[in-house]
């Protein structure tokens, strides 16, 4: 029996390329999805443009094929006629296009990807969520003074939510009032890393080593990832094989050179994969890595593979930054070791392999944990934060 709808939300975005190869476009789709499924009715508003074709993404059927998803939202491209005047009057006509567009057609709430369009949202007298994923961006604009000072109006009907304590943390002592903040981490779905076949199966199908250890990496291959210290670990570890997932051709092409200078044949650059392939290569290796440095925009992020990582129930060594701890915990779900030290990452994938049965337990307790960020709970959650809101 099809649910209720319970109220209509239009989920915008300025900068949204659907399809495309970004983890943020997952994040949304999933999200949007989870959010239908929970009983809103979703319209997904983005400007059209952005998008990679599906057949430069190499896929063969539809859009939602390539993300795995149901048809269970609409999706509309919004023509944008200020695309090419300078950003801040782009964000801005953009987001009074896409206001309008979304009330016109009946949301009762906008999840607002950019702080353009919460103001907006605003002025409209539209209640709104203001989805940040990283504080450092709204908040280096000149428009934040004034989006704080509206989140203090008595009458405002915003809303933020952020991905992690940290983000919730800024927020709160820039000025907007703690009861109108939520955190709420990226997610996965466990469901997609169950009833796979063998991992032996795997390896033969996936043309990787049928033995020995397996070490994987997914995501960007952007300067903070600590790609460097993956290769320093495969120079160091040649009996051990090293995958790296993702990462344009331009991206990739600087460390495979790197990688024949140093005759690293351990190692297999796969380049970008859709998102529905990726729990086959991770149930395939035996230990995962996220080894970002202090490049990276470390103080706010939530990784989208950190997810993925728990889900696929590996052994993780990751780089111990204060916001990866709001998920991960040392010697329970993951090895953390010190960032920027390709040293201390390779000692913990030493103690890994030779510490069999304590990193086996350690990724069972990370599958487990796994459960608790689930793209449903997350739409649950937000759901739950927005009716309250609203009460």
């Amino acid at each position: 029996m099809r649910k209720k709808q319970m109220y209509k939300i239009a989920y915008l975005t300025c900068t949204g390329s659907i399809p495309s190869r970004s983890a943020d476009a997952v994040c949304v789709m999933n999200m949007c999805c989870a959010l239908a499924s929970r009983g809103a009715a979703v319209d997904l508003i983005i400007p059209r443009g952005q998008a990679l074709s599906l057949d430069e993404l190499g896929c063969a059927g539809t859009l939602w094929d390539f993300y795995g998803l149901p048809p269970n939202f609409s999706i509309r491209y919004l023509y944008d006629p200020f695309k090419r005047c300078p950003a801040a009057i782009r964000r801005n006509g953009y987001a009074f296009l896409a206001l309008c567009g979304a009330v016109l057609a009946g949301a009762r709430m906008i999840n607002a990807r950019q702080i353009e369009l919460a103001l907006t949202a605003a002025r409209f007298g539209t209640p709104f969520v203001f989805e940040c994923h990283n504080f450092l961006k709204p908040s280096g604009s000149r428009l934040f003074p004034r989006f704080i000072e509206t989140m203090n109006r008595p009458r405002c009907r915003g809303r933020v939510v952020t991905t992690t304590q940290a983000g919730r943390k800024s927020f709160a002592e820039a000025g907007v009032p703690e009861s109108r903040i939520a955190v709420l981490p990226n997610g996965a779905d466990p469901q997609r890393h169950e009833g796979l076949p063998a991992r032996q199966d795997l390896r033969e199908r996936l043309g990787l080593p049928a033995a020995g250890a397996i070490v994987c990496f997914s995501g960007s291959l952007y300067p903070g990832r600590g790609i460097e210290h993956i290769m320093y670990c495969a120079e160091r570890f040649r009996d051990i094989f090293f995958l790296i997932i993702g990462g344009s051709p331009d991206d990739m092409e600087p460390y495979r050179a790197m990688a024949a200078r140093n005759s690293l044949r351990n190692m297999r650059f796969t380049g970008h994969i859709p998102a529905t392939a990726l729990p086959g290569w991770l149930a395939a290796a035996d230990i995962v890595l996220m080894p970002y440095t202090s490049a990276s925009a470390h103080a706010y992020m939530s990784p989208m593979k950190m997810f993925d990582y728990l889900a696929a129930g590996k052994t993780i060594i990751a780089a111990d930054f204060p916001v990866v701890r709001e998920v991960l915990r040392h010697d329970h779900n993951a090895v953390l070791v010190e960032a920027d030290s390709a040293e201390c990452l390779a000692r913990g994938l030493q103690w890994a392999l030779d510490n069999p049965g304590a990193a086996a337990a350690m990724a069972a307790r990370a599958r487990s944990d796994a459960a608790q960020y689930a793209w449903q709970l997350r739409a649950e959650r937000y759901l739950s934060f927005v009716r309250a809101a609203r009460s």
